[in-house]
């Protein structure tokens, strides 16, 4: 599994490196910045999901089998609850504090990702009202 998140880091590392060399470019072409950017987020994803289940398994090896089949099924069901705008806050709540472990002085950034978070954090609390209120519905009707 080491040797895959390497594999990976490695490709995300390459694609960064033609990012900035397409930016350094006089007239950088914007499609292909595009395409290699989302290229970048997906090899991102792609590490924060295997590290996530690699210390996942390393917690279940110490707690016992059955941890880390629950925590499975709790991210199952959260990934299907919330879809991407709850993997995009999570994402962006890692990103937040990987920039406040920085402390570059460059808030920016930062001040951006925080605002972002806000408008995450009420389209979540939207969805998870609509989904009480499904929920509360669904058990005032009448059983048939």
């Amino acid at each position: 599994m080491e040797s895959y998140l390497k594999a990976l880091r490695t490709r995300h590392a390459a694609v960064q490196a033609e990012i900035d060399a397409e930016q350094g470019r006089p007239s950088p072409d914007h499609l292909t910045l595009g395409g290699l950017k989302r290229i970048k987020l997906r090899l991102h994803e792609i590490i924060e999901r295997v590290e996530r289940d690699v210390s996942e398994a390393r917690a279940a090896m110490v707690a016992g089998p059955g941890v880390m089949v629950e925590a499975a099924a709790r991210r199952r069901k959260r990934d299907r609850l919330f879809g991407a705008v709850g993997a995009q806050y999570r994402s962006l709540k890692r990103r937040i504090a990987d920039l406040l472990a920085r402390r570059d002085g460059d808030y920016g950034e930062l001040s951006a990702a925080s605002q972002e978070l806000g408008v995450l954090r009420r389209a979540l609390r939207n969805r998870i009202a609509r989904l009480r209120a499904k929920k509360r519905k669904l058990r005032a009707a009448p059983a048939l």
